[in-house]
């Protein structure tokens, strides 16, 4: 374990130090020797699952879970980057919350993931979001107007901090099923949510440095910009010719 965590120091702060001293066959010696034969059955799988996560260790990747588990790694990781560096990001609401997650910009857990985002363009860091939505969700179906100014407002808020801006209607993804909220911080490393959030907010985070996960999650990125259009050039089609007003539908 030691050897295998011995990347992690630089880029994310854990709460256990990797020089745990443990021997190269553990956690198998451990069953053998310390678990009470009758139980040995119940306990393999779980340590299976154990090995399984030394061995993505040693690829440079981490799974890591909790409440808000990938706010920490995030704002530490976004700290790190320097001038003239990248930042890919996307925003996936989650399928059952639609545009309440769009919203969340405006509390106190995206709201402050935001203000690093303007802290870090102040300071020379070049981010770019795809927000991908579904079209009914935003659109009017059967209608040229948007119905929700709210995640308009949004956009244009980061937008006008500084981001550049894509939106991308899901249904123009050829392999939705791929389709993950995740921030690459340049070539160096790559985090990804894994799981839609939940009521308590407890979800699933990848972290990783390897990079053939990283040049997979660029190419994605990449894939999910060219199906989509700038906020500008999107915005564009859902204003009025002459006072290129954008035309938001009227309830009745």
């Amino acid at each position: 374990l030691a050897h295998s965590t011995g990347w992690l120091a630089r880029i994310l702060p854990l709460p256990f130090a990797p020089e745990c001293g443990c021997p190269v066959s553990f956690p198998d010696d451990y069953v053998q020797e310390k678990v009470p034969e009758d139980i040995q059955s119940y306990v393999i799988p779980l340590t299976d699952d154990l090995k399984n996560s030394f061995g993505q260790l040693d690829e440079g990747t981490l799974i890591i879970y909790g409440a808000f588990a990938g706010a920490r790694p995030a704002l530490e990781n976004l700290a790190k980057m320097k001038s003239g560096d990248v930042v890919l990001a996307t925003h996936v609401p989650a399928k059952h919350r639609g545009l309440e997650d769009m919203h969340a910009w405006y509390d106190t857990r995206l709201r402050k993931w935001f203000e690093h985002n303007v802290e870090a363009i102040d300071n020379g860091v070049n981010i770019r979001r795809i927000f991908i939505l579904r079209r009914d969700d935003l659109i009017e179906p059967g209608q040229s107007c948007i119905k929700d100014a709210r995640s308009v407002e949004i956009m244009q808020m980061h937008e006008d901090a500084g981001i550049e801006v894509y939106l991308t209607w899901l249904e123009d993804i050829e392999r939705q099923r791929d389709v993950e909220d995740s921030i690459l911080f340049g070539n160096r490393l790559v985090q990804v949510n894994q799981s839609a959030w939940d009521k308590q907010g407890h979800n699933e985070i990848l972290v990783s440095v390897n990079s053939r996960i990283i040049s997979g999650y660029r190419r994605r990125w990449n894939q999910w910009q060219a199906a989509g259009r700038t906020l500008s050039e999107v915005l564009q089609l859902y204003s009025e010719p002459e006072s290129q007003a954008i035309r938001y539908c009227v309830e009745d």
